[in-house]
């Protein structure tokens, strides 16, 4: 019985001669550069660099000798482009972080220091199988993610929806699904400030696997002009005062930005039920600044902006506009 052979029985729920082996034919029966790096080399089989299909994950490709020796049934069709979005070609060398030599694509770049060492990295997940299926940067200068998670959510597998800082920090998740699997393989932000994800679900459907497409609510932004005097920025102390009147804990994101529309700040903070919450950009930066302040929430938030000029503490106040939708 040949690898198709026992893939279709398989698949049709037929008894094979053996079960069928899959590695490397998709993302999520990948296996590590490095470790397939060494997996090569106990068979025999070279010491040239690894080709690393999937830089999202840091996959290999595996190669036919290799299937071979470990008799895979399957060979992975790929995607020509990979989960960050550009295409799989113009190879170039790049080095793991633990010494194994590798081939990325022309368009994958590491975020390094001065001194070429790692800015940051990190990890989401509990003690189950959790996966990141794609990543792309959101206008707030942070990250979203897209995956499937196995730690938390109702099934067996739930999509992940991971929102991060610029420097990768947690800001909140959400996760969707049934009580099967479902997975979400690529996310998009919106126009509306929400996110689109597609994927596959299990719990769902008219059949055993069907194409899911996801929609989230947009988020809800509370939008503070030009907070301090062009001239002066330090005559001005700021505060701005948001409440929570939802039954929800608020997910909340602030990014402070200068008149030239640049990021001077972003941290996230979350304001549980009914909570008010006052917060100084001075504090947060250690200083002010003449520019402005967007505050995006998963929950509806009510505010104003308060502000005080220091050398004779007249103040005023305003509530936010161009909150949506």
């Amino acid at each position: 019985m040949n690898g198709r052979e026992r893939v279709r029985k398989a698949l049709r729920r037929e008894e094979t001669d053996r079960p069928p082996i899959d590695l490397g034919s998709t993302p999520v029966t990948g296996i590590a550069a490095s470790t397939y790096y060494r997996v090569r080399q106990a068979l025999g089989l070279g010491d040239h660099p690894v080709t690393i299909g999937e830089p999202f994950q840091i996959l290999a490709e595996v190669e036919e000798p290799v299937r071979r020796a470990l008799g895979v049934d399957t060979i992975g069709i790929w995607n020509p482009t990979n989960m960050f979005g550009f295409r799989n070609e113009g190879w170039r060398p790049w080095t793991l972080p633990d010494g194994t030599p590798g081939l990325v694509p022309r368009d994958f770049q590491v975020d390094v220091d001065a001194n070429g060492d790692t800015l940051w990295a990190r990890t989401f997940g509990g003690a189950s199988g959790d996966v990141g299926y794609s990543v792309q940067p959101t206008s707030d200068g942070g990250y979203i993610v897209s995956g499937s998670t196995d730690s938390s959510g109702a099934g067996a597998q739930d999509v992940w929806l991971i929102k991060t800082d610029p420097d990768g920090n947690e800001l909140w998740n959400k996760t969707f699904g049934g009580t099967s699997v479902d997975r979400g393989y690529s996310v998009q932000e919106t126009s509306d400030l929400g996110y689109i994800i597609t994927g596959d679900t299990y719990s769902y459907g008219a059949d055993d696997g069907d194409v899911w497409l996801v929609k989230t609510e947009p988020l809800h932004m509370l939008y503070y002009p030009d907070f301090t005097d062009s001239t002066d920025p330090d005559s001005w102390g700021s505060w701005f005062i948001l409440k929570n009147p939802t039954g929800d804990t608020a997910n909340v994101y602030i990014m402070i930005k200068s008149r030239l529309g640049n990021i001077l700040y972003g941290g996230g903070i979350t304001i549980p039920p009914g909570v008010v919450r006052a917060i100084s950009p001075r504090i947060m930066m250690g200083s002010d600044c003449a520019g402005s302040t967007d505050i995006t929430s998963d929950q509806t938030l009510a505010g104003i902006c308060q502000m005080i000029r220091n050398s004779d503490g007249m103040s005023m106040s305003y509530n936010a506009i161009g909150s949506y939708p």
